[in-house]
């Protein structure tokens, strides 16, 4: 009787270990497996103030959007370049460059974005005071900055591509420059970029009062 007793019990825990091991020896479980199963793409970060607009979305993996902490305009840049915003009393600045390449083929290229409620700053009597509107941004009449300027003897040029506006009480001068030596590689590489941040802005919540020209 106690032989027997001693056999059921040895059955017994035979089955017992071989059930723990149908449950967890012989693979990985369903939910070890699922989170091994590669996952979506992460979409690209977005710098948001909570005051912007929401009718502008970036593009997945391609360009972002930029909102200003001051004045809450905003527009699309390539998600890979670097912003660096600077504010003030009554003025915004951003500057977003394209990531440094040591190459000396490689052109230095930065979007600079200008943004005050003071009408006699300088740069706003220098490029939009009385000066002819041949264009448009974000439907405000506009006044082309684009110039080809600076030395190419030095690989540099100056504003290239450009736009100044008013709108909402603010001044805006948005500057597009590269240190290629020919100005018409420059526009062949980067033009559709211009082209994109400047039908993607958006003029924001705009000044509290509205300032003229002097």
């Amino acid at each position: 009787m106690g032989e027997m007793r001693r056999q059921r019990q040895w059955w017994w825990g035979m089955m017992l270990v071989l059930a723990g091991c149908l449950a967890g020896c012989g693979g990985p479980s369903p939910a070890s497996t699922a989170s091994k199963t590669p996952t979506a793409a992460t979409p690209t970060t977005v710098l948001v103030a909570t005051s912007a607009p929401s009718t502008l979305t970036p593009v997945a993996g391609d360009y972002s959007l930029y909102a200003d902490p001051t004045w809450a305009y905003t527009f699309l840049y390539p998600s890979n370049w670097v912003v660096y915003p600077q504010s003030g009393n009554q003025e915004s600045n951003v500057i977003i460059s394209e990531p440094y390449n040591p190459s000396p083929d490689h052109a230095m290229v930065r979007l600079l974005v200008r943004v005050t409620s003071n009408f006699q700053h300088q740069f706003v009597q220098q490029y939009l005071c009385n000066q002819p509107t041949t264009t448009s941004v974000a439907g405000f009449d506009a006044v082309d900055l684009s110039t080809s300027g600076g030395n190419p003897d030095v690989g540099y040029s100056a504003m290239v591509m450009g736009r100044g506006f008013f709108a909402k009480g603010l001044a805006f001068v948005i500057w597009f420059q590269g240190s290629q030596k020919s100005y018409q590689s420059f526009l062949d590489g980067y033009k559709a970029i211009f082209q994109r941040i400047i039908a993607s802005f958006n003029v924001g919540t705009g000044g509290q009062t509205a300032a003229t020209c002097s």
